[in-house]
């Protein structure tokens, strides 16, 4: 078989020569890449390509600081906010509520056993009335005192301080109008 000779051919269909069939290559492996999503060295690129990257550019650093923005308002607005849940109770308070249901128990016992005798209470019924009065006073500056403890939850404190000044209005008042 003979050898084919490099002759140009003659027609419509001419091959560029030299330089003109270098760019028309190097400009289709550029449009393939960049339809391929692939990076494309830059002196490459015509001036209409380098000036729309530029701008994909822009945008993309005003959208990564409008997110770093975003996040540091957002840290800032959680820093500010209370969270009782990461907070632990207050020690005192939590004394302080074991000693009002003791005195909340006490009491119950006292009602009852009135309730039962129908007014007619014995004297065994003073000494749980007393202890029920001196827990409710415990329990009461056990939750004044857990508000000196720093950085703690005193949820349980305030609802403490309530229960226990209505416990001993209840205390008092009973014993008031008893008299």
């Amino acid at each position: 078989m003979p050898a084919k000779r490099n002759m140009p051919r003659s027609g419509p269909r001419r091959r560029p020569q030299g330089e003109e069939r270098r760019k028309r290559i190097a400009r289709r492996i550029r449009e393939e890449k960049l339809a391929e999503g692939q990076r494309v060295r830059r002196e490459s690129l015509t001036q209409e390509e380098r000036a729309r990257r530029a701008k994909l550019a822009q945008e993309q650093r005003l959208r990564r600081a409008r997110k770093e923005e975003n996040i540091r308002r957002e840290r800032e607005a959680a820093a500010k906010r209370v969270s009782y849940i990461r907070k632990p109770l207050a020690g005192r308070s939590v004394i302080g509520a074991f000693l009002l249901l003791a005195a909340l128990l006490f009491l119950g016992f006292c009602v009852y056993t009135a309730y039962a005798t129908r007014g007619g209470a014995a004297f065994s019924v003073g000494g749980p009335a007393l202890c029920s009065i001196l827990c409710a006073f415990s329990a009461f500056w056990y939750h004044v005192a857990a508000f000196r403890e720093k950085d703690k939850n005193y949820r349980l404190a305030r609802i403490g301080i309530v229960l226990s000044a209505v416990l001993l209005a209840f205390w008092g008042a009973l014993i008031y109008f008893s008299w």
